[in-house]
């Protein structure tokens, strides 16, 4: 099952959430609520403590949606509860808008939130109007249009990652380590490439 989560970030734009209109599972973490209001979208769940949202956005709330209120004070952030609240649903493909953008801090937790995804069984991707950003592992197919930048970078330690020639700077058992960005802003020579990583790696695809 496919599970849209929208955070309260940089608001996507409609033709963007019309790409994802797929989704079995909508969830609006806090904030994330406005987005929904305005393109007239009708979450399954609205999760946070809704300083946010605010209570008077609730009032307005469809009937069909779930309210799970949180705590304000809380060591997880709306968005860690939102992804366990598609993973409890029965989601192994999520997808998290509004995720990036305004504070640089959500943004990194939210990018921390790839791995706790990956550790539970599901694969999560965190997309905007100008990137999309996956975890990748192991035998990964990387698939794109030719002529795209894709940046391939360490997460959680280092990592070493080959590709099969189709991209433009090759990667012949390139070593990556957390303090030296070498897997910035490659480009695909066709519309896809094969990659083997031993590690974890970030994988960007620039639109």
């Amino acid at each position: 099952m496919k599970a849209l989560i929208i955070a309260d970030g940089t608001a996507p734009s409609k033709e963007l959430l019309e790409k994802h209109n797929d989704a079995q599972l909508v969830i609006a973490a806090d904030g994330g609520l406005k987005i929904t209001e305005t393109y007239g979208l009708v979450p399954d769940y609205l999760i946070g403590d809704f300083d946010s949202a605010g209570e008077a956005a609730l009032m307005r709330l469809d009937k069909k949606t779930k309210l799970v209120r949180l705590a304000k004070e809380k060591n997880e952030t709306d968005g860690m509860i939102a992804v366990d609240t598609a993973l409890k649903a029965g989601a192994f493909q999520i997808v998290m808008l509004g995720a990036l953008g305004k504070r640089t801090d959500h943004a990194f937790a939210n990018l921390m939130l790839l791995k706790y995804a990956w550790n539970k069984g599901a694969a999560l991707v965190l997309e905007d109007e100008y990137c999309e950003v996956s975890l990748a592992t192991g035998e990964t197919r990387l698939t794109g249009k030719r002529g795209q930048t894709v940046s391939v970078l360490p997460f959680g330690g280092s990592a070493t990652v080959s590709s099969d020639g189709a991209l433009h700077y090759p990667m012949d058992s390139l070593f990556m380590s957390e303090g030296d960005p070498v897997g910035i802003s490659n480009i695909l020579e066709g519309t896809s490439s094969k990659l083997e990583i031993r590690g974890f790696t970030l994988v960007f695809k620039i639109k």
